[in-house]
């Protein structure tokens, strides 16, 4: 099995929370407006196809693609800084990933937009869910703890492939390798990505039942 190369690390840059702030504003101020202006857009291109389809469902859609395209990449990226703040301190280095790693997170990242999209955009889907998780939910106090229960099992689905075969490649590695930080930023890198999917799915969910029950 041929070595992978030595990683390339270079220190990462960091943003003032004062830029952040502003940052995140403009994003606001921007995304308001963008996001009635395609929901308006989206209205009239479903009535001039012809296609039956409600005005909470073109909505839908566009929060599912929001949450798809948008909000898991985000998530991904901020559950991967603080899962390895967690473990060992300061940011992720800057590591270039090799050809095969960045094929195979394109190919996570892609895939996982889809299902999101898939799984929050019909609201019969979002209304189906609905009624099961009603039937199944014990009561308020404890629907809370259930939901977490779930969120975690379907977390720990979605790591286990990922952890079992970096965690084995780690324990044949010595720390003192320079793969060794590759290794340590793939499984980062894959863990955040399960637990930021499972959050993009939940938040995509209730979006999707505010939509179905509040409009």
């Amino acid at each position: 099995m041929a070595a992978e190369p030595t990683p390339d690390v270079s220190a990462p840059r960091r943003r003032s929370p004062g830029l952040n702030a502003l940052i995140l504003i403009g994003a606001i101020v921007v995304a308001v407006p963008v996001g009635l202006a395609a929901w308006i857009g989206g209205i009239l291109l479903t009535q001039a196809a012809g296609i039956d389809m409600s005005v909470n469902q073109v909505f839908a859609w566009l929060m599912s693609a929001f949450v798809g395209l948008v909000l898991w990449p985000v998530l991904r990226r901020r559950a991967q800084v603080e899962f390895w703040r967690s473990e060992h301190g300061g940011t992720p280095p800057k590591v270039a990933a090799t050809k095969a790693d960045a094929a195979v997170r394109a190919l996570v990242m892609i895939a996982g937009a889809v299902a999101l999209i898939a799984i929050c955009g019909p609201q019969d889907i979002v209304s189906t869910l609905s009624v099961f998780w009603g039937a199944v939910s014990p009561g308020r106090r404890s629907s809370g703890a259930l939901l977490q229960l779930a969120g975690l099992v379907l977390v720990a689905v979605l790591m286990t492939p990922a952890l079992l075969i970096t965690g084995r490649a780690l324990r044949r590695a010595s720390p003192d390798d320079p793969v060794y930080l590759r290794l340590q930023l793939r499984q980062n890198w894959y863990s955040s990505a399960a637990l930021a999917w499972v959050g993009s799915l939940f938040i995509g969910i209730l979006v999707g039942w505010l939509i179905l029950t509040r409009l």
